[in-house]
Parts: structure tokens; sequence; C-alpha cells
């Protein structure tokens, strides 16, 4: 999945300067991705799928229990990206009329 960059440059010490990876740990193919997506009742429409099956490979694999561990228990907000797209797929990006 995504991965982000939790940046201390605001932070007060021992915080300041540091970078700290983001991320829930759980890797997800493409299509994973976009089962999720269709799945989730959040979009409507249908889809047709063009791009193979990737076998059982995974994205990248990340690891951020030494960020967890630093920020006293960190956690991403959903478990998942299936897990946020179950629950409605709500967040600042589509809440904000960005989108």
């Amino acid at each position: 999945l995504a991965v982000a960059v939790l940046a201390g440059a605001g932070a007060s010490a021992p915080y300041r300067g540091r970078v700290f990876l983001g991320c829930d740990n759980h890797p997800v193919t493409f299509r994973d991705m976009m089962d999720a997506c269709t799945s989730s009742g959040v979009f409507k429409g249908s889809v047709t799928w063009m791009q193979p099956d990737q076998g059982p490979n995974k994205s990248k694999r990340t690891d951020n229990s030494a960020t967890r561990a630093a920020l006293g228990g960190w956690a991403p907000k959903y478990a998942s990206f299936v897990s946020f797209m179950a629950e409605g797929a709500r967040d600042w990006y589509n809440t904000t009329n960005l989108m």
C-alpha cells in the first residue's frame, strides 16, 4: 500500500528533524486495491478488467514497527486499504471538496 513519510520538522524534541515511515504493514496487489474499491459500494458503475492477474506477489513490503515504537504506539487510522474502503473511504481529500 502507499507509504507516507511522517516528518518531525515542526515537532519538539526528540522528534525534531527525524523521519518516520507511516504505513499499514498490509501489502496488496493493484488488483486487491481495485477489488476493494469496486466491492466497497463507494463508486458507482461497473468495471471491466484489462490487466492480467498478477499472481500471488504483493507490492513492496514495508514495516513501520520502529515508527510505531518511537511514536509511542502510533498506528494508521485504518488497519489496511481494504478496511478503509470497506468503511466508506472517507478521508480529508474527499470530505474537503478537493475532488
